[in-house]
């Protein structure tokens, strides 16, 4: 599913059915508006090494809590 459908059911949500807990949307709107993202990036970048591309999914994998050093 792309950003713009998971936008679409989350104002379809809001509006008609307020009562739904919408954290699982969310989630997932936040993941694919990341992915989208990430993308552009390193389809406009020169190729990254391993070592960059290690370090850079070691952030992903930690939810963003890995420490740099």
């Amino acid at each position: 599913m792309g950003s713009k459908q998971t936008i679409s059911q989350i104002g379809h949500c809001t509006r008609y059915h307020p009562e739904i807990d919408q954290t699982e949307l969310r989630r997932q709107l936040k993941a694919e508006l990341l992915e989208e993202r990430v993308r552009r990036e390193a389809d406009s970048a020169p190729p990254l090494t391993l070592e960059q591309r290690t370090k850079i999914a070691a952030i992903l994998l930690t939810g963003g809590d890995h420490e740099s050093g």
